[in-house]
């Protein structure tokens, strides 16, 4: 399936290593952000209440400690994780984990240091740009001094490898916290701020300072605010000034109006903004929460939807925000800055009109959407005005979130093909797989995958299908059952990735016994199909044919199997083969129990040799490689004429995977097999499927 060319844009930005690094911290802090959001409503709450005894000061001095170990030290904590994760992409040239301690450093510096940056708060949310630029710059500085005195000095320190590696990395620390220090240095001399923290928030503020109360300066703080949070900076916090000086004082007006018998004459409050404007948070995020809920087709985003529920009714977007992920990412900027300025001047419109009443009531931030209108307005028209405005940015989403879905779809897919790919080349190698413990997109991916094999095998989703196999005289004389994992989301899986991930995450033996119990359900099917009594292979690895629940469970097989409509035959890979005399009870056990086994991509290893000195195996499958390259220049006829003459002798049948075509079918009839396995024959089909897959053959041949 050809890509759109969006989709292929958006790769190209998705791909962007500093957004990469930057979205990744984010979601690492999700649960320091979780913790943080549920302990600010608990307070929040408390306070709302007004009661004020024992308990309930308890509570609330332990929520409001969780906030400040959470979203109180937020940025520094940004500021470590997007450092190290800046550094893992640069390979072993640097140490990691002391460029954690180095951007620490250099954070506090750009804030003024710790006593000021505790004082004004600088270590939590409001620190946040400071927190990328500080994490970026310390990345790339700590890399680049590395690099440079490391050709210069290649002497070592002591006996202590970690010692060594520390002393070396002085001089680049050294002057990666110099850096810093000049760069605030020069601030505090050149401006009237006194560090880089507070210079950036002094800028933001000189943008919008001289504005007054009308629709104009409105429409400037949303979409300000909204910017800033797109970029991962806390826009509330950072135009507070703004907020305190432009909006707050609306409210007192109001009031004070009401109360001397007049009306309310200013619509632009912070509880305007809070109520109609900023629901769900910033971006109008409750529109892209019951867009998801409604309409996304991506199980994970749904889920995340869900748990994220009590923190965006109550207008908290942090989970939102870098968990779908909308913070950087390029398809939600258009709806993130529009549907907020949609819901300000249909919200102002009304108000101005008469429609809905003015806010003469302060109304906390956290108060639940639905109930805040009301309380704000005194009147239901307050939150039937709501509604309409979720409802607008619900639809405002919309098309981004599908293609969003789409994008997601392709993404998926792309990174499931490196991953099966990365594999292939691993084996190649000949090197261990460790796919899920990888700390990467391979890592990511290969565990996501693996949690979804898992879902799917415990509620019975995961398919058998059959692949026939022919003599040479094209009569039907076995099936191969083939496991098929694959789901819309992410297509097709390589089926020995499947494997690989089942023995990572410890259910490999569920796996191989959910195949054996589906062979022997489906064996009155397969018969049915064929017309008479069949062969029917099964793959098994050596790991689990090693255990004693294999042995067990073949046993009980062996008891309720019916020999009458098929033969069972155990199929196992040559190359992944255990030592022999550890195989060599399992193997005899088999056979005694009247189960076929087979030797699965025999080549002329000398395991493979070893094991037919044994005399267990019935059947050999030729190694895949050496049938799809019998017609070219290399030695694979010769080799395949010596295993197939072996095998005469031995008494073994043998059988050739990869028949493509009636050409390499008579090749091999030449070379003495005479059964094979193929798609000249028939893909791999469903035991729905099987019967007309094999009917559709015979009328080929006609």
């Amino acid at each position: 399936m050809q890509k759109k060319k969006w989709v292929s844009f958006w790769d190209k930005l998705e791909s962007c290593s500093l957004l990469v690094n930057i979205r990744s911290a984010f979601i690492m802090t999700i649960p320091v952000i979780l913790a943080g959001s549920v302990a600010l409503i608990v307070q929040t709450l408390l306070d709302m209440t007004g009661l004020d005894f024992a308990p309930l000061r308890f509570v609330r001095e332990v929520a409001a400690l969780i906030h400040n170990a959470t979203f109180g030290i937020l940025s520094l904590i940004m500021t470590m994780l997007i450092c190290v994760k800046s550094l893992e992409k640069k390979g072993k040239r640097v140490n990691v984990l002391l460029g954690a301690p180095i951007a620490m450093a250099g954070f506090i510096i750009l804030t003024g240091g710790l006593e000021l940056a505790v004082e004004r708060g600088s270590l939590g949310v409001k620190g946040m740009f400071t927190a990328i630029v500080t994490a970026v710059l310390a990345a790339e500085l700590y890399d680049r001094f590395s690099r440079l005195f490391r050709k210069k000095d290649g002497n070592l320190y002591g006996n202590d490898l970690d010692f060594q590696e520390i002393v070396a990395s002085l001089p680049a620390i050294f002057c990666t916290v110099a850096i810093f220090s000049l760069i605030n240095q020069l601030i505090a001399l050149l401006t009237p701020a006194d560090n880089f923290n507070e210079l950036f928030s002094m800028g933001i503020n000189l943008l919008v300072g001289s504005m007054g109360r009308n629709l104009g300066s409105g429409i400037v703080f949303v979409l300000l605010s909204s910017l800033l949070w797109f970029f991962c900076i806390h826009g509330s916090d950072v135009l507070e000034p703004m907020t305190q000086r432009v909006f707050q004082p609306a409210i007192e007006i109001n009031e004070a109006a009401v109360a001397a018998g007049g009306q309310a004459t200013e619509i632009l409050s912070k509880t305007f903004f809070d109520v109609f404007v900023l629901m769900g948070g910033c971006g109008c995020l409750m529109g892209l929460f019951l867009c998801i809920l409604i309409f996304s087709k991506n199980r994970e985003n749904r889920s995340l939807a869900k748990m994220s529920t009590p923190l965006v009714l109550c207008n908290i977007n942090e989970i939102m925000i870098f968990g779908i992920p909308v913070a950087l990412n390029p398809i939600f900027l258009l709806p993130f800055l529009l549907a907020p300025m949609v819901c300000l001047l249909d919200s102002w419109a009304a108000m101005r009109l008469g429609i809905v009443p003015i806010p003469v009531r302060e109304v906390e931030w956290i108060t639940p959407v639905i109930l805040s209108g009301y309380i704000a307005t005194g009147s239901v028209a307050g939150s039937l005005l709501q509604l309409v405005n979720m409802v607008i940015s619900t639809l405002i989403y919309l098309p981004f979130l599908k293609m969003y879905d789409t994008w997601q779809h392709h993404h998926l897919q792309d990174q499931l093909r490196q991953v099966a790919e990365y594999m292939r080349k691993m084996e190649h190698a000949g090197r261990t797989l460790e796919l899920t413990r990888q700390r990467d997109d391979i890592g990511a991916i290969s565990r996501r995958i693996a949690q979804e094999l898992n879902r799917s095998l415990r509620a019975g989703e995961v398919k058998i299908f059959y692949q026939p196999q022919y003599n040479e005289k094209d009569e039907c004389i076995g099936a191969e059952a083939l496991l098929r994992f694959g789901t819309e989301k992410y297509g097709d899986i390589y089926p020995p990735l499947v494997l690989q991930l089942a023995k990572e995450m410890d259910y490999l033996w569920d796996l191989e016994k959910y195949v054996l119990s589906y062979v022997v359900k489906d064996a009155e099917n397969v018969q049915k199909a064929v017309g008479h009594k069949v062969k029917v292979s099964i793959n098994v690895t050596p790991e689990t044919m090693q255990t004693e629940e294999f042995m067990d469970y073949m046993e009980l097989i062996n008891i309720w199997w019916n020999r009458d409509l098929v033969d069972i035959c155990i199929e196992v890979t040559e190359q992944s083969f255990m030592d022999v005399e550890e195989m060599d009870e399992v193997l005899r056990q088999l056979h005694e129990l009247g189960y076929m086994l087979a030797i699965d991509d025999f080549s002329m290893g000398s395991t493979s040799i070893k094991y037919l000195q044994k005399n267990y195996f019935d059947v050999i499958k030729l190694d895949g490689n050496l049938v799809k390259n019998i017609f070219g220049p290399g030695n694979e006829r010769e080799i395949l004429n010596s295993i197939t003459a072996l095998a005469k002798s031995l008494g073994v049948q043998v059988i050739a995977e990869y028949t493509e075509n009636r050409q390499v079918q008579k090749a091999l009839e030449e070379m003495g097999c005479s059964f094979y396995q193929g798609y000249f024959y028939s893909p791999a089909v469903s035991i729905e499927k099987f019967g007309g897959a094999l009917k559709q053959f015979e009328q080929s041949k006609s």
